[in-house]
């Protein structure tokens, strides 16, 4: 008798942003390797190139005196939006916090704004994270340091205090 087997398909297996911190604290990850979990998958950034770096060191100078101490300016760290998303977004608007958010990552809750600084990056920015800050109710602007100001792009619009967009 011949034995039947029955067709499957592979299944990709989806990782948790507990797996991915895991991972860090067993150095399987180093920290600070630039990797962000969208989507339960495990996404290698591209590295940083002077256009990028430049335009993220001025919205550092100007989003500073902008906010003040009305909210924490979180830099190219991780948020844990899910239990399947843990990006890490150029800049993250947060809700002031008297531990300046050293105990625990900042959640979905706590974003005010997003900012994400695109050039080579900025298909992937816009067709897989913006609709996850917006599912989330994030506020996502997009830069692109190689386009006018014109190409700027919002999923809505929560600065009314800090400046507004074209």
């Amino acid at each position: 008798m011949v034995a039947i087997t029955q067709h499957r398909e592979p299944r990709r297996r989806l990782l948790t942003a507990d797996d991915v911190l895991r991972m860090v604290e067993a150095g399987i990850l180093r920290e600070g390797e630039r990797v962000e979990l969208i989507e339960g998958e495990l996404i290698e950034m591209v590295p940083i190139n002077a256009p990028h770096g430049g335009l993220v060191a001025r919205l550092t100078r100007l989003l500073i005196r902008a906010v003040g101490d009305e909210g924490i300016l979180w830099t190219q760290s991780s948020v844990r939006l899910s239990d399947i998303d843990l990006p890490q977004p150029d800049f993250a608007l947060l809700r002031p916090r008297s531990d300046d958010y050293m105990w625990r990552l900042p959640t979905a809750g706590d974003i005010l704004l997003d900012i994400e600084v695109s050039h080579s990056s900025l298909s992937f920015d816009r067709q897989r994270k913006a609709p996850l800050y917006a599912r989330l109710r994030s506020s996502t602007r997009s830069f692109s340091p190689m386009t006018p100001a014109s190409s700027m792009w919002c999923q809505s619009s929560t600065l009314n205090r800090w400046g507004s967009s074209r």
